[in-house]
Order: structure tokens, then C-alpha cells, then sequence
């Protein structure tokens, strides 16, 4: 059975008809996808801010003040650890030619 290429087909034009209404959609759909990204990073970074800077607050003045249970349980969220000491990158010999 051979088949034969055939551009005039009906069917060949209805998928190329279909592949380029569908282009445009997709490219329109995929840059709302990424706005959808970037708002979700600055809206998470604006809690994570506002997170801090009332940790922060907590730490100060929450001091007998009835809160100490509250800073302890946030005390585990943003502890950090100590940082591993950094090696420095030095730079690799040229290869011989």
C-alpha cells in the first residue's frame, strides 16, 4: 500500500487550517500562564516579607508578653543553619593544543 502526499486532500487542509488558528491560542495562552507565574513569586515574596518583618517584631518586643510560645513555633520556621563553608573556584588550566 503506498501512500501519496497529497496537499489538495480536504483533510490535510482542515489540519493545517486548525494547527494555525491553534498557534495564536496557544502563544496567547502560555504568556497569560507566565503572567500567572510572576504574580504568584511577588505575591509570595510579599508574604515572606511581611512574615519576617512580624518575626522580627515578635523577637523584639514579644518578650513577656504572653507570645514567647508563638515566637518559639516561628523561631523553627526561619532558623537557619549554619552555612557551609564556600570553596573557592579556581580557574582550570588551558588544554594543551
Amino acid at each position: 500500500m503506498t501512500y501519496a502526499w497529497r496537499p489538495a486532500c480536504p483533510a490535510y487542509r482542515r489540519d493545517l487550517a486548525t494547527l494555525d488558528a491553534l498557534r495564536p491560542r496557544l502563544a496567547r495562552l502560555s504568556k497569560l500562564s507566565q503572567r500567572g507565574d510572576d504574580t504568584q513569586m511577588a505575591v509570595g515574596s510579599d508574604l515572606m516579607t511581611n512574615a519576617l518583618e512580624g518575626y522580627a517584631v515578635l523577637k523584639v518586643t514579644g518578650k513577656g508578653q504572653g507570645v514567647d510560645e508563638l515566637r518559639r513555633m516561628l523561631a523553627t520556621r526561619f532558623a537557619r543553619g549554619p552555612r557551609a563553608p564556600s570553596t573557592p573556584v579556581t580557574p582550570a588550566e588551558p588544554a594543551a593544543a
